[in-house]
C-alpha cells in the first residue's frame, strides 16, 4: 500500500482540463506544459480548444 502513495498507478493520478485559447498556442509552448504536467504527477488531460 505505501508503495501505490509513492508511486501511484494512473489510474490514481489527477486529470486537469486543458483550454487553448483561440489557437493562441505553440508548440513550445505545448512540450513544456506536458513536461510540467508530467514532473508534478498529472496522469491525464482533456483539451478543449475554445474559441
Amino acid at each position: 500500500m505505501e508503495e501505490q502513495f509513492v508511486s501511484p498507478p494512473n489510474s490514481a493520478k489527477p486529470r486537469v482540463w486543458w483550454h487553448w485559447m483561440n489557437g493562441n498556442i505553440t508548440k513550445e509552448g505545448i512540450k513544456a506544459d506536458l513536461h510540467w504536467m508530467k514532473r508534478v504527477g498529472i496522469g491525464g488531460l482533456h483539451k478543449v480548444d475554445v474559441g
